[in-house]
């Protein structure tokens, strides 16, 4: 059995990650959806496959337990922020006259079981379903059945997303990739779910994956990063995609660099890593309440935009400061809802 140990290097990656969320969501709402946009989601891949290794670390060793502390750690800052966004969505389609208050309430309660109240908040709420997934998959001893499952379901979603100019002419398929809410059921069975069970795998074969010489690693790194900006160039560039997407060279990148982090921790940087780990959380929470606040303080006090490579930069700024201050005070009640 794996003890669950500290990793600076992943925490220290997850707040890069947290940056790239920052700028692919303001591309989203701008509408650009670039090269940059596709490339820089790469960090969701990231954020399931570290949260499940963690996960089935603590599971192996606690069982249900662990599922309780987790799920209390989701649910509490998720129906924080499902307030905070439905106030600010409130503000935005019926105080402004855009929406009306029946027409709201029934979007907003649709949203809720569909998309969450934010829309970066699926994210959060899948992790509530892998984690029970997980359990059960754990208890009733079906790792093997499920890896493999996960990559027939990866594949799919494949061909869902970038490769669905292939999708497209299976007539078994085509149906549900046309599904007006495939883009929901993709983000979460096609393409989240595969990367979970991915960290279950490395946290359940982590003695023997840790033995992987370093120099393999690295040439694997190298090559899978080349064909990620290949492949991601490619699909954004010549072949135009649904919004989600499911990349091979990402998929394979992700496994080997959660292996390679984890066999090079950083510790002396632990106190740097709990940092990156608070503030990363919290930016993801956060960005778009503060990238909202500081869009309509410019419109309002100066009736001018910035760009979004500033409006990003902006937004990381703010997040990063009050993330740090609220770790240096260490205030258990606003950890709930922040960490």
């Amino acid at each position: 059995m794996v003890k669950k140990q500290y990793n600076a290097s992943i925490d220290i990656f997850k707040y890069f990650c947290a940056i790239m969320i920052v700028d692919s969501h303001v591309r989203l709402i701008n509408i650009d959806k670039s090269f940059l946009f596709d490339l820089f989601r790469y960090a969701l891949y990231f954020f399931h496959v570290a949260f499940a290794y963690y996960f089935t670390i603590s599971l192996n060793k606690d069982g249900f337990d662990s599922v309780k502390k987790n799920i209390k750690r989701l649910i509490i800052p998720i129906c924080f922020w499902i307030i905070i966004y439905t106030l600010i969505n409130i503000y935005n389609e019926i105080l402004s006259g855009k929406m009306a208050i029946y027409d709201f309430i029934k979007l907003q309660l649709v949203s809720l079981f569909i998309n969450g109240t934010g829309f970066h908040l699926w994210f959060m709420a899948s992790l509530v379903l892998y984690v029970l997934f997980g359990y059960l998959i754990h208890k009733y001893n079906l790792e093997k059945v499920f890896y493999k499952i996960a990559i027939v379901l990866y594949v799919i979603g494949l061909l869902g997303t970038y490769y669905y100019f292939v999708g497209k002419n299976i007539p078994i398929l085509v149906n549900f990739f046309n599904y007006k809410y495939f883009t929901t059921y993709c983000r979460i069975f096609l393409h989240g779910f595969p990367l979970f069970m991915m960290g279950m795998y490395i946290a359940n074969n982590n003695d023997r994956l840790m033995k992987i010489n370093d120099n393999k690693l690295i040439i694997s790194l190298i090559v899978l990063l080349i064909l990620i900006f290949i492949e991601t160039y490619f699909m954004s560039k010549v072949i135009v995609v649904p919004s989600n997407i499911s990349a091979i060279s990402m998929y394979l990148f992700t496994f080997v660099f959660l292996i390679f982090l984890l066999k090079h921790p950083l510790n002396e940087y632990s106190h740097l890593g709990k940092i990156c780990k608070y503030t990363s959380t919290f930016m993801y929470y956060s960005h778009p309440l503060f990238r909202t606040i500081l869009a309509s303080l410019l419109m309002r006090v100066f009736n001018m935009e910035i760009s979004m490579l500033m409006m990003s930069f902006v937004v990381v700024v703010i997040c990063t400061i009050i993330g740090y201050v609220l770790f240096k005070i260490n205030n258990k009640y606003l950890n709930l809802i922040c960490s």
